[in-house]
């Protein structure tokens, strides 16, 4: 059975040009930018913070190399610096990202961008608590999802999306292993189609500010 440290060796390999993955038969290098977050994430963090009246706190968990984090030539991230009172970038993969904050820390706002997917079905409520455990109780969690396998496989011929479900049974996993704070999910299915999801687990605060910015964006 896998182990999640052996999934992130296989990982680090790649982040570490050890080894190359497929793409149409063709052996090459692949690169995480980690720039996923920013086609996704950056309004819907600045609307928390709008809401929070305050910059705010943000873990990107698997972050890849966050390419976008130093890239100062106008990028969204930028562009959107000041609503960020830190940003925490964690990998396990990428050596230099690879320190997990310490136990007890938690953030506002925590990112998973086009991360799950990439774990093996096995391991998945594993690393769903674990990201759980850095988000404050009155935070939020953002995550986007692919449906699709990925245009790239391992060498021995698995594909990078190793774990490809439908909206339901993902809503279904956050629901069981991250749902002590509200969750907005993005999806991508076949199709091509955006889905907005919040976990339930908040249906007797729904009057709470933090449902409300939710619904917000899920209304949007």
């Amino acid at each position: 059975m896998i182990t999640l440290q052996t999934h992130i060796d296989k990982y680090t390999k790649l982040h570490t040009h050890q080894e190359k993955v497929l793409r149409q038969n063709e052996e090459i290098f692949t690169s995480f930018d980690g720039r996923q977050f920013l086609h996704k994430f950056p309004d819907l963090i600045a609307q928390i913070a709008h809401h929070h009246q305050r910059a705010i706190s943000v873990l990107d968990y698997g972050c890849g190399q966050a390419t976008h984090t130093y890239d100062t030539n106008g990028t969204i991230f930028q562009q959107y610096k000041r609503v960020y009172q830190t940003y925490y970038c964690y990998d396990p993969a990428v050596p230099h990202f690879s320190t997990k904050p310490t136990p007890g820390t938690q953030f506002d706002c925590v990112v998973c961008a086009d991360v799950m997917e990439h774990i093996p079905e096995s391991l998945v409520p594993e690393v769903l608590t674990d990201i759980q455990s850095f988000c404050k109780p009155d935070g939020i969690q953002l995550f986007s999802i692919s449906g699709v396998p990925a245009s790239k496989s391992f060498l021995d011929g698995e594909n990078l999306h190793c774990t490809v479900r439908t909206h339901e049974w993902w809503n279904t996993q956050l629901h069981t292993y991250a749902a002590n704070c509200p969750t907005i999910l993005i999806f991508y299915t076949p199709e091509g189609t955006h889905e907005y999801s919040r976990s339930e687990e908040h249906t007797s605060e729904l009057q709470s500010p933090m449902y409300l910015v939710c619904r917000l964006l899920l209304e949007k």
